[in-house]
């Protein structure tokens, strides 16, 4: 199974290690905006509950961000810690 790699492999593993607090639930977003290198395929296979989200590559960080929270906000990922 292909594994992310590059100098964020680490995170991956490190986050999926940490356990949330009961009654929390992580929800993981990735943008992959156009990347040639598999990046994306490589996440979905070694972390299945990752979220990928394709770009086309025009992007950027501030557009991949703001797709990665419109999809959460479509699967009511997000809740406001107060209110």
């Amino acid at each position: 199974m292909p594994q992310p790699q590059g100098k964020d492999a680490p995170l991956f593993d490190l986050l999926f290690s940490c356990r949330p607090e009961a009654g929390l639930e992580l929800s993981v977003y990735l943008v992959d905006d156009g990347s040639s290198d598999g990046t994306g395929d490589a996440v979905r296979q070694a972390y299945p509950s990752v979220s990928v989200i394709r770009g086309d590559g025009t992007l950027f960080w501030n557009r991949g961000m703001r797709k990665a929270w419109e999809d959460a906000l479509k699967k009511n990922a997000f809740l406001p810690l107060a209110e």
